[in-house]
């Protein structure tokens, strides 16, 4: 019962207080920390490293990115990334918006949007741009995912 009550003031913490868009040199050094992170993330996803990409996941994840019919756990959650690399894209370059980062006890919210381009073999660029949502929690070996969600931007940024 008293864990159940932890986890609702958790969510009403993180998602009925409102998140204030702080920016960057507002920021505690757990956002710093937490938003560090999600730049390896791109990093990683750039190089096609794998095995440190993996690493930024909890292995109790669930996440949802937009190219899945479903919610994926930690066993596919890399799969959007090498099904592009089997067929010969690469990430070519990225850049990150946060939007919002909000830390509460062991648990960090972050939103943003990423602008990024896959080259493929031939070196022809494609756009995409998504919102992300990643849900990051405090393990004794860091800030891990713990849950995630992308969609598509569309034409006005939304």
């Amino acid at each position: 019962m008293r864990n159940s009550i932890w986890s609702l003031a958790t969510c009403l913490i993180l998602f009925c207080v409102p998140s204030v868009g702080q920016p960057p040199a507002q920021w505690s050094r757990d956002q710093e920390i937490v938003w560090g992170q999600e730049q390896a993330y791109w990093r990683y996803c750039k190089g096609m490293d794998l095995d440190k990409y993996l690493t930024l996941w909890h292995a109790s994840v669930v996440g949802w990115p937009s190219m899945y019919s479903a919610p994926a756990g930690k066993d596919h959650i890399s799969d959007w990334l090498t099904d592009r690399a089997q067929k010969g894209f690469t990430i070519k370059s990225y850049d990150l918006e946060p939007l919002a980062i909000k830390v509460t006890d062991k648990v960090a919210v972050v939103h943003y949007r990423v602008m990024y381009s896959w080259a493929d073999k031939d070196g022809k660029e494609i756009l995409a741009r998504s919102r992300i949502t990643h849900t990051w929690i405090k393990t004794r070996d860091g800030w891990q995912i713990i849950g995630g969600m992308s969609a598509p931007v569309d034409a006005q940024g939304r």
